[in-house]
């Protein structure tokens, strides 16, 4: 069972309990606590949304801006102009995109899975980037 599985079967427990239970100062504070869980993740996806990752693609390099605005990663031209999407399986059944460059042993790369491929795929063919992006 992953462990997606198992929060997932916790959070209905409590749930199930908490709507169970007879005692109203329980259902009380059950019903805070669950308030306060929502209005967290409700703040963590409207931050997310307001300020995401970018990927800035120019004719010199690739850059991958993180959402507090510090660069986290840079694919140079001076390694060449080959990109490629590379996959790599999770052991919880997903799968992670990254973009590379060939043949390169100390580059950096940068996390796909969140960019529009069609956006991403002009920009390159734009800055005039070889790309095989494969099935992405």
């Amino acid at each position: 069972m992953t462990k997606f599985g198992v929060m997932t079967g916790l959070v209905v427990l409590a749930l199930g309990l908490g709507l169970a239970a007879r005692a109203v100062s329980f259902r009380v504070g059950w019903g805070v606590g669950w308030g306060v869980v929502l209005v967290l993740v409700i703040a963590w996806w409207v931050r997310a949304l307001q300020r995401p990752a970018r990927l800035e693609v120019t004719e010199e390099a690739v850059r991958y801006v993180r959402p507090d605005g510090r660069q986290a990663a840079v694919l140079s031209r001076r390694y060449g102009d080959e990109l490629v999407i590379v996959e790599k399986r999770l052991s919880r059944g997903g799968r992670q995109l990254w973009l590379t460059q060939p043949g390169v042993t100390t580059v950096a790369v940068i996390p796909m899975n969140m960019f529009p491929r069609g956006e991403v795929r002009q920009a390159f063919v734009a800055r005039r980037w070889r790309f095989d992006g494969g099935s992405w």
